[in-house]
């Protein structure tokens, strides 16, 4: 038990000197007359509980005081709890269970009973004293790292799984019932509500009522909040046995509590160290139980730590005890896990900031004071891409294999062509009178000017940063920048620029979009085994720059990088669906505010493919095609930006024809595919970009066969301009599989198949997150195919990948287990059980369940 958390509280006399004075006074008493000692201190602390001499209150609760004391015949500080007088028969009994329960246990991590016994008819127990504070106390105390608190929890939760392992439920877990030692070591102390998981519990002593009292209230309490005895705050334990903040669904109503029960309640506790605040909102326990019985927990105003640590502790909050973790072991492997991962993220964190160092400032020749851009060329490239540079990159991929001096000698062109254009249209554009005749579109090409040499930056951080192999396969194809130089002389792209403000901001602004592309382009190398580098760690950072760009302000830059955000949570699949829309919807407001009409069309039509995406109706809705001409009057105030153009256009034919004008929709479609050719031409990264897209938008519609002839055109001219094995080819060869597999064409989309795993191997090796994509393109054919024995071959690979890559691309593999399950025509319990292991993403894997 803590002796109380203020040191000075502390005893400053001897025990054994304090017992032998009392001794003296019951001497001299009886040699000499006089009234006898009475078995009080001054203080109304007994004297003595049984054989223990007590000195002093460490602290008092509901159902009893807690006082320090001395064995003297083992010579050993003791913590003595003393069941208040008023106590029923009922409760004292409880508390003999507890002192029984922990007399079983003998854990580090869970305080030691010596004794239990009756002082003037009142139940007490005495155990071990341990100086310290309470782990409230604990985490107010200071900002403590999150490894120091899964430290301390990880250590804390073994004490649980002591317990469970006993067969013992604590009932009340909460910070406050968890000493921290002066040693470091947290015990869990007062299992006064505890139980064995096979003993009947009764209903009038045991369990909450089933309706709790409305007039119970919770202030909005946090970790630091204090209340006062009897305020009825729903952090005491009293009129509901247990302490109503931090009980699950079933406690809360009275039904059977089980070890998920503790479990429920240390993810409580630590998502409230962690966060700073508790993760139900509520004021009464009526209203604490509504929110607890959703499950949906509200969102931390503090973000701290990986995505995948909220999940677990998400799950761990589950309402129902089944949708929680297995067992309180397997919630602390996962932690531990965690914790381990950390580590490894701080490693990574020093290559991050490595790799970002050189990006602060003016360093990398951006904007200056000055006429805005227009130092001399060589000087803006200084540091970017010159001959030191060039040298640098030279020196690193000496030695490497015929592939990546392949890819090295192609990237050193492109780039050599990148910088002799750019420093061309720079020097046109500061030559020119464009400044007084349009001061507008000036500073829309410097924009377009800063941002094309920003994409330089970025590609040229991959060649010298980045090891030679992963340079060559993440800044391959379709894994980096395809906005080039010479956007910047094409008027339809330049006015559909926002331009970046001007002074000091303007700087600030392009500091945090490089290294927000850089992060970009460092999220993609880490799928393909930089080493010291991990994705969670970058992600991490680019939260951290996202924030930074909205502190900035400049409204339109905030807007067009949150709603890009919220769409790569869409796509990914890292957050739930309603989530990500929710944040595309956010970012449409700014948009709007800010008056960036291409960014809050693009926005509209990224929310569709989700829906589209999920198998949705609702994006061809009637409200949807009403918004059309508002969406496309947008995109024209804005000069049809070449970008929000093509997207609209390729959707536009998909609404169109699927709300039952499929002549209205071709023209649209083809206006957009025709729109595209005539602005890049047919070589164009981004013009094959455009046939893929608008193929995918017309999958599923009137124009699928429209949509079909786009796509083969667009892998004829991958294959044609940049060859047949490129990293550019992957995804669309994947798509295609997929086609192929839905349309039944079986005996094509095998080879396909084959193909697309060949090519990922060949610039991914049999590992990661596109070897995982195309593997589970061919189990899917397989499985279509009714080849069973082959797809039991690819899965325990597919897994495997999945496991090291935590939480991303879960859907893949649980989609596959779905068309799997039906082509047998039997769920496959192995499928299942990996589905619940990785459950990332509740909202899809309770889907997938419940359709197998």
């Amino acid at each position: 038990m803590a002796s109380g958390d203020d040191p000075s509280t502390r005893l400053s006399t001897p025990p054994r000197a304090e017992g032998e004075s009392a001794i003296r006074k019951h001497v001299h008493a009886a040699l000499f007359g006089g009234p006898k000692p009475v078995d009080v201190t001054r203080d109304g602390v007994p004297a003595a509980v049984g054989r223990f001499r007590t000195t002093r209150v460490l602290g008092s609760g509901g159902m009893g005081t807690v006082l320090a004391g001395y064995d003297d015949e083992l010579e050993r500080p003791v913590a003595v709890k003393l069941l208040h007088r008023e106590i029923g028969v009922q409760h004292a009994e409880r508390l003999r269970r507890e002192a029984k329960a922990l007399a079983k246990l003998s854990h580090p991590n869970v305080v030691t009973v010596y004794e239990v016994g009756t002082h003037q008819d009142r139940l007490f127990i005495a155990m071990e004293q341990v100086e310290g504070v309470t782990l409230g106390t604990w985490m107010r105390a200071e900002d403590h790292s999150i490894d120091a608190l899964l430290d301390v929890f990880l250590q804390t939760g073994q004490g649980l799984v002591a317990a469970h392992a006993r067969g013992l439920i604590h009932r009340d877990f909460k910070p406050d019932n968890v000493i921290v030692g002066e040693d470091g070591r947290p015990r869990i102390l007062d299992f006064g509500l505890v139980h064995a998981a096979d003993e009947e519990e009764s209903d009038d002593a045991i369990h909450a009522p089933a309706s709790p009292p409305e007039d119970m209230a919770l202030a909005e309490t946090g970790p630091g909040d204090t209340p006062q005895a009897g305020s009825g705050s729903l952090t005491e334990t009293g009129t509901v046995l247990g302490t109503p903040a931090y009980m699950p669904w079933e406690q809360l109503r009275g039904a059977q509590t089980t070890e998920a029960s503790d479990q429920f309640a240390f993810c409580v506790s630590l998502w409230e160290a962690l966060y700073g605040a508790r993760p139900f909102p509520g004021r009464t326990v009526v209203t604490l139980a509504e929110a607890v019985s959703t499950g949906k927990v509200k969102p931390p105003k503090r973000s701290r730590g990986s995505g995948r640590l909220r999940r677990a502790l998400e799950r761990g909050l589950s309402p129902k005890p089944q949708g929680r973790w297995p067992g309180m072991q397997a919630l602390l492997e996962e932690l531990s896990d965690i914790r381990t991962a950390s580590t490894r993220k701080r490693r990574s964190a020093v290559v991050v900031g490595a790799l970002t160092l050189a990006l602060g400032g003016t360093a990398w020749g951006l904007t200056r004071p000055g006429r805005p851009g227009c130092e001399p060329a060589q000087e803006r490239l200084a540091g970017i891409w010159d001959d030191e540079v060039k040298q640098t990159v030279a020196d690193r991929f000496v030695g490497a294999s015929a592939r990546v001096q392949e890819f090295y000698v192609k990237e050193r062109a492109l780039l050599d062509d990148w910088a002799n254009t750019w420093s061309e249209i720079h020097t046109q554009t500061c030559a020119s009178d464009e400044e007084t005749v349009n001061r507008l579109r000036y500073a829309q090409r410097q924009t377009c000017l800063d941002q094309r040499l920003l994409e330089l930056r970025v590609r040229a951080v991959a060649m010298t940063d980045l090891t030679p192999e992963v340079a060559a396969t993440a800044a391959s194809g379709d894994y980096m920048p395809f906005y080039f130089p010479r956007d910047c002389r094409n008027p339809k792209l330049v006015e559909g620029i926002v331009q970046y403000p001007d002074g000091p901001l303007r700087q600030k602004l392009l500091d945090a979009l490089l290294e927000l592309r850089t992060l970009e382009q460092l999220a993609k190398a880490t799928f393909f085994g930089e080493p010291g580098l991990e994705y969670e760690s970058v992600l991490d950072r680019e939260i951290e720059v996202l924030n930074e760009i909205e502190e900035i302000g400049y409204l339109p830059a905030v807007a067009d990088v949150r709603t890009r955000s919220a769409n790569g949570m869409l796509m990914a699949g890292i957050v739930p669906f309603d989530e990500a829309v929710a944040e595309i919807d956010d970012a449409a407001l700014l948009a709007t505010e800010a008056r960036s009409d291409q960014t809050y069309v693009l926005g509209r039509l990224w929310k569709l493919w989700g829906l589209k995406e999920r198998g949705s109706d609702a994006y061809y809705a009637p409200e949807i095609v009403a918004q059309l001409p508002t969406w496309e009057a947008a995109l024209a105030r804005n000069g049809w930006p070449i970008y929000g153009t093509l997207e609209f256009r390729a959707w536009q034919g998909a609404i169109l024809s699927m709300s039952g004008d499929v002549e209205a929709g071709r023209i649209a479609a083809e206006a957009g595919v025709a729109f595209a050719r005539e602005t890049f031409g047919t070589d164009h990264m981004f013009y094959r970009r455009t046939l893929q897209t608008t193929a995918h938008y017309l999958r599923g519609t009137p124009l699928e066969n429209l949509g079909r002839g786009y796509r083969q055109e667009m892998l004829e001219r991958i294959e044609s301009s940049v060859g047949p094995n490129v990293l550019e080819l992957l995804m669309p060869l994947a798509g295609e599989t997929e086609e192929l597999t839905n349309e039944e064409r079986f005996d094509a989309a095998l080879p396909m198949a084959r193909r697309t795993l060949d090519l990922a191997t060949l610039h991914h090796g049999e590992s990661g997150a596109n070897a995982t994509y195309a593997q589970v393109g061919l189990a899917r054919v397989h499985a279509a195919r009714g080849e069973f024995a082959e797809v039991d071959a690819l899965l325990p690979k597919i897994w495997g990948s999945l496991e090291q890559d935590a939480g991303i691309f879960i859907a893949i593999p649980a989609e596959l287990q779905v068309h799997y399950s039906a082509a047998r025509g039997e769920p496959d319990p192995v499928a299942l059980a990996n589905l619940e292991k990785v459950g990332a993403v509740p909202d899809f894997t309770k889907r997938i369940i419940a359709v197998v």
